[in-house]
């Protein structure tokens, strides 16, 4: 119900479709959801975006920068929270995912130290 991207391929999903009745409401429900993650937060290291999964940052960068990040990462900061980084343009953001952490292994990011 809150995934962003869900919402985003299904509204495209029924425009194809030539329902513009379900188009329309998962297309209103991502805008929700993306105004949410704005509130709380701005992409900064001291604020980042509180995001489902990864795949949501793409998502949210799009929607904010009309771009794909051309470079992205996972890294485990000094103070050991679990961050996604989004570059595009030299544009940085972030996304807290520290609640993926538990399911990853040492090398599915980067260390900060």
């Amino acid at each position: 119900p809150n995934n962003i991207t869900g919402h985003k391929e299904s509204a495209y999903a029924y425009k194809r479709l030539g329902n513009s009745e379900l188009e329309k409401a998962h297309f209103a429900m991502m805008v929700k959801i993306i105004t949410s993650v704005f509130k709380y937060g701005d992409g900064s290291r001291s604020m980042p975006y509180i995001l489902n999964n990864f795949f949501e940052g793409l998502s949210i960068y799009e929607a904010k920068f009309q771009c794909l990040p051309k470079k992205t990462r996972l890294i485990l900061t000094a103070e050991k929270k679990l961050i996604a980084g989004y570059d595009c343009f030299h544009i940085m953001r972030f996304a807290d995912l520290n609640h993926w952490l538990p399911s990853l292994k040492e090398g599915d990011y980067k260390i900060e130290e």
